[in-house]
C-alpha cells in the first residue's frame, strides 16, 4: 500500500476489510492521502461511516470486559483467602516459639 495513492473507493474498501493499521501507516507516510482524508469533513460520507465502523469497539466489548474483571477478582480473592490462611499458620506458630508470648520460668532455663 506504500506505493499506492489511495482513492475513496479503495480507502473505503480496505477500512471495511479492516486494514486500519496499514491505512494508518500510509496516510502517515503520505501528504496527498492525508489530504483526501481532511478534506473529507463531512461526518455523514461513506470514509467517515467506513472510518468509524473500522475504529468502533466490537459489540461485545463491555461483556468481556465485565467477565474479565469478575475472573482477575476471583483470583485475587483466591489468593487473598490462601494468604489468610498461611498467616494463621504462621501466627500460630508464632504463638508457641516467640518468648515474649510464652516465657521460660525461671527455673525451667
Amino acid at each position: 500500500m506504500r506505493h499506492r495513492h489511495l482513492t475513496r473507493r479503495r480507502l473505503i474498501r480496505l477500512l471495511e476489510a479492516g486494514e486500519v493499521s496499514g491505512v494508518i501507516d500510509h496516510v502517515a507516510a503520505c501528504e496527498q492521502c492525508a489530504a483526501l482524508l481532511e478534506s473529507d469533513g463531512d461526518l455523514s460520507s461513506p470514509i467517515q461511516r467506513a472510518l468509524s465502523n473500522a475504529v468502533a469497539p466490537p459489540r461485545d466489548l463491555v461483556d468481556r470486559m465485565l467477565v474479565s474483571v469478575a475472573d482477575r477478582v476471583r483470583r485475587q480473592e483466591s489468593i487473598a483467602v490462601f494468604a489468610d490462611l498461611f498467616s494463621i499458620g504462621w501466627q500460630t506458630s508464632k504463638l508457641f516459639v516467640d518468648p515474649t508470648t510464652h516465657p521460660i520460668p525461671e527455673g525451667d532455663a
